[in-house]
């Protein structure tokens, strides 16, 4: 299996925004034009997007690239809403969520598994030792976290190095033009352990596209979000629109600037897309056919340093984990 494409399909909406045809609409387009990376895990859609994207690949597995995760579980609040909470790792627990996994994608193998947050509770030389023997066993190609924040990622980097482990391979990461704390420690980290980066969130939640530049629509997930409106000030809607412009300068989108942006980072591997339709798909691809010049990111600073911004850029999202 090989694609052209540096993009990966988040599955995260599969089976609440998008039914189990428009799904197929979106992996069908993405794979006919190279994108064929696949990633899902066990809570997304509700608990119903493995069980759609293993319907949308039946018989054509070794055309995919696929990853899972492994380590939440839904949370009920008093308010009525949920969250997310961190389940143990244990070999047990890994096992089992795997082989269920392995049921709802219809396959006896996953490309890359994720631990989706880091567990406290039990020993990580029990965890990775547990996902070392599934690498040997062929139930899992290759193993990657999620949310993990640097400390966090170099105790398991030790001991994976203390005990002779399968080494993992990327780290799911909150990271874009706008959101760049990551930046600070655990870029750094990652290149020195050789380890890739897998964004997410690369436009923001959708800051990063048009939607914003005139206020905030009232169907947009800014309308009902804190952690979206909450950057919706004077100054920095200021700066979203010198970046449009700069985007429309060059006969380009925001979100594709955004992720020509992010692409361009050498610690990036692919960078995951939420679409919701394959418009929105079309213009993610078209993206990766442009590499970002050192003369337009340079400027892509200098109006984000002119709006004072840059320090809030380098300090957002504030939390490597949002539960």
């Amino acid at each position: 299996m090989s694609t052209h494409s540096k993009l990966t399909i988040g599955a995260l909406h599969f089976g609440v925004m998008l039914n189990q045809a428009e799904a197929k609409g979106i992996i069908d387009f993405a794979k006919d034009n190279g994108v064929a990376f696949i990633d899902t895990g066990p809570l997304y859609g509700n608990g119903n997007s493995e069980l759609i994207v293993g319907n949308c690949i039946k018989g054509q597995r070794e055309k995919f690239h696929l990853s899972t995760k492994v380590g939440l579980q839904k949370v009920n609040r008093a308010d009525g809403s949920f969250g997310v909470g961190v389940i143990d790792l244990t070999p047990n627990n890994i096992k089992k969520s795997l082989e269920n996994s392995l049921k709802n994608l219809q396959t006896d193998y996953i490309d890359l598994f994720y631990l989706h947050a880091f567990c406290e509770s039990v020993p990580l030389v029990e965890t990775f030792g547990a996902l070392s023997d599934l690498v040997e066993e062929g139930k899992i190609k290759n193993i990657g976290v999620s949310n993990y924040n640097p400390e966090q990622l170099e105790k398991v980097l030790s001991t994976i190095k203390d005990n002779n482990f399968k080494k993992i391979s990327c780290i799911e990461a909150h990271y874009n033009m706008i959101e760049r704390m990551v930046e600070n420690q655990l870029v750094p980290l990652c290149e020195i352990a050789d380890v890739k980066i897998m964004p997410y969130r690369a436009l923001g939640r959708g800051l990063l596209s048009d939607k914003y530049l005139n206020g905030i629509p009232a169907d947009s997930r800014a309308a009902s979000s804190w952690r979206v409106k909450r950057y919706l000030n004077d100054d920095f809607l200021m700066m979203l629109r010198s970046l449009n412009n700069l985007a429309l300068d060059f006969q380009t989108t925001l979100a594709s600037l955004s992720l020509q942006w992010v692409l361009n980072k050498k610690t990036v591997s692919n960078v995951l897309i939420g679409v919701r339709d394959v418009n929105s798909l079309e213009e993610c691809i078209s993206a990766t056919f442009t590499k970002l010049s050192q003369e337009l990111e340079e400027e892509i600073d200098k109006r984000i340093v002119a709006h004072s911004l840059m320090p809030w850029v380098q300090s957002n999202p504030e939390v490597y984990f949002e539960k």
